[in-house]
């Protein structure tokens, strides 16, 4: 399957990852949230298998409308959220912010962390307005489906993203 969203276009905005943080794990009987859970497990429990009819990248999937109703949020069906106005606002749009991150780490801690950066930005009142910053997140914007080696897989031009960003963020967790 050729992308129709060129690899820089699948930034995901803060307000989308702190939905999905929140949301409950389905299956997992201690009522988990997706923010409990390593960001590996988050690949493994949601992202894939929200993306394995199409074996593309989630933010392509969600943008072209083919994640599976299943793994749809009613908060995001059709790769919007809702600001503060109640506007819905694109989800997913052009990388401002390549985040570096770890997925052996808790999601709710890389989340914690872009939305301390996404609330210091003039004019996002303290993380409560919408502005178009993106942040490029792996997990939503490279295919898990891949099997072989990452110099062949047709998501792995970081360079070109990062050439593309405003800067990156490298997120450390203690």
């Amino acid at each position: 399957m050729i992308p129709m969203l060129p690899l820089h276009e699948r930034a995901v905005h803060i307000f989308f990852l702190r939905r999905l943080a929140q949301e409950r794990v389905p299956g997992l009987s201690k009522g988990e949230t997706y923010g409990d859970l390593l960001t590996a497990e988050v690949v493994r429990l949601y992202i894939r298998p929200a993306t394995a009819q199409v074996k593309t990248c989630y933010a392509e999937a969600l943008v072209t409308g083919q994640v599976p109703p299943k793994h749809l949020f009613p908060w995001c069906t059709s790769a919007t959220v809702v600001d503060l106005d109640g506007v819905s606002q694109q989800a997913f749009g052009s990388t401002v912010y390549f985040s570096s991150h770890a997925w052996n780490c808790r999601f709710s801690a890389l989340v914690g962390l872009l939305d301390q950066h996404y609330s210091s930005l003039s004019g996002s009142k303290c993380g409560a307005r919408f502005l178009p910053v993106y942040y490029w997140l792996d997990i939503f914007a490279v295919t898990q489906h891949f099997e072989g080696n990452f110099k062949d897989h047709p998501d792995a031009d970081f360079r070109g993203v990062i050439r593309t960003a405003k800067s990156v963020l490298f997120t450390m967790i203690p």
